[in-house]
């Protein structure tokens, strides 16, 4: 819904719940659609950038599994809430006195009566402008801290995580244990310095998972990950293009 008004803009987001009772953690949660059109047929995302890629493919994060043999996996927790909407915009480029006015809604506790209007304060899951912004600002924090920090092993895992970030699941394949305990430790604390938290820590060394707090471990990392590939009748390909140079 967009509030016509030669002075400011304002946008409501339509939302709807999804319920999955086998899920672990959120089993009912709001979802809200950014692509949903207006009467005019235009959408909140078809006025946001999705700006550049700046992850690495999917594709590429497999092979790196495999190049090291102590695999490390873990989430970032509620990632896009860890970030921040500015209230207060340059109004000579936006002409918006208030950028959360672009991400209202209406909620109502009480089914009975009029629902209220809210606005998103964290980055919105279904922007197509989330992604990029997200991993832009874990960017800027990496940036800082490479720059700040005097520690070598520091600057190595905060370089690690730029390339190894895909979303908000951090993949790893680490050397040995004793680079795979210390580095997770170290990656905990710089997401912690970000106001973000890692949890969902899943490994295929139960050495690795014992060091780690079982609260942030997944619930099925009570066992490390079976993988016993069959050399006869396993395979791993990926797509390639007919243009692609095979060296």
């Amino acid at each position: 819904v967009l509030f016509r008004s030669p002075e400011r803009f304002l946008n409501y987001l339509p939302h709807m719940a999804i319920v999955k009772l086998d899920k672990i953690s959120s089993k009912c949660r709001p979802v809200f659609d950014a692509s949903a059109k207006n009467e005019d047929g235009i959408s909140l995302n078809d006025n946001l950038l999705s700006g550049p890629k700046t992850q690495n493919s999917i594709a590429y994060l497999m092979l790196h599994l495999r190049l090291n043999p102590v695999v490390l996996i873990s989430d970032v927790q509620r990632m896009y809430y860890s970030i921040k909407y500015l209230e207060e915009v340059n109004f000579e480029q936006t002409k918006m006195t208030n950028l959360r006015d672009l991400y209202r809604f209406l909620w109502s506790k009480d089914a009975n009566q009029q629902p209220d209007a809210y606005s998103f304060s964290s980055s919105l899951i279904g922007g197509t402008d989330s992604p990029f912004i997200s991993a832009a600002t874990i960017n800027h924090h990496l940036n800082h801290i490479i720059k700040s920090t005097q520690d070598p092993e520091v600057i190595e895992v905060a370089q690690m995580i730029k390339v190894r970030l895909y979303i908000d699941d951090l993949i790893l394949a680490l050397k040995d244990i004793k680079e795979a305990i210390k580095s997770r430790e170290i990656i905990s604390h710089i997401f912690e310095s970000m106001g973000m938290r890692l949890t969902k820590f899943i490994s295929n060394s139960a050495e690795l998972l014992a060091t780690i707090p079982e609260a942030d471990r997944a619930p099925i990392s009570d066992t490390p990950i079976q993988f016993q590939p069959d050399k006869e009748a396993d395979n791993f390909g990926l797509p390639v293009s007919k243009n692609t140079k095979v060296v």
